[in-house]
């Protein structure tokens, strides 16, 4: 099982891991600071991330992020001391899937696909390899069906004759047609 707990205004700020009825791994989130297990794992920067050194556990280096405008992770690379090395390629399906044959992973990045994390907890990968579930607050999306996980929570506030809740049922013309 795993237990989320979110601010009143959606931000995620812990989650834990619960096999067996014992407790397992726990994320803290405090803005960019990442807790695992109450040990800082990696600062989250505009540009990618900190994390520990795999050279020398006390030093910590840059990670950084190639981004579309989308948000979408395309290629790690981490900043080592003396060379620059990449850790992580992706290539994605339109609907955040990545492509097997195509991405290549040495590194613990969790925020892929429209920069959000990557869920992997328990092996959420429903049977195919590169399944990506990905955390969008209190909404799970999976990449395999192009879905979400749980109904819309705007959808539930509207009438049930509105056919675009979250456009407030405003449809609008395009010019020209």
């Amino acid at each position: 099982m795993i237990h989320y707990t979110y601010t009143a205004s959606g931000q995620k700020l812990s989650q834990q891991l619960e096999e067996e009825g014992r407790s397992g791994t726990l994320r803290r989130y405090d803005g960019p600071f990442v807790m695992v297990n109450g040990e800082l794992a990696w600062v989250n920067t505009p540009q990618g991330r900190m994390i520990e050194s795999s050279l020398t556990r006390d030093e910590w280096i840059n990670e950084f992020h190639l981004r579309d405008h989308l948000g979408n992770t395309w290629v790690t690379i981490t900043e080592e001391p003396d060379f620059y090395t990449l850790t992580q390629t992706s290539h994605y399906y339109p609907f955040g899937m990545r492509i097997a044959g195509l991405s290549e992973e040495s590194s613990s990045n969790r925020y892929l696909y429209n920069d959000k994390e990557f869920q992997d907890d328990f092996d959420l990968n429903w049977g195919v390899y590169p399944a990506y579930c990905g955390n969008y607050g209190a909404r799970f999306y999976d990449a395999q069906i192009a879905r979400w996980h749980v109904v819309d929570p705007v959808d539930r506030k509207t009438p049930s004759d509105m056919k675009e809740p979250a456009l407030e049922n405003s449809n609008f013309e395009w010019p020209g047609f």
